[in-house]
């Protein structure tokens, strides 16, 4: 959980990848941020390679 960071109509590059999918789903980014309201961030600490 990631209280500190923006809503996700407030991050440029989650929009720029999402948009599309978040309007066909919730019609808006602003509406999406209402449902979603509490952002997560996953930062990878390992990589298996097989």
């Amino acid at each position: 959980m990631a209280p500190g960071e923006a809503p996700a109509h407030g991050q440029p590059g989650y929009l720029a990848k999402y948009t599309e999918r978040i309007g066909a789903m919730f019609g808006t980014p602003e509406r999406f941020a209402e449902l979603f309201s509490t952002p997560v961030v996953i930062t990878p600490t390992r990589l298996h390679v097989v």
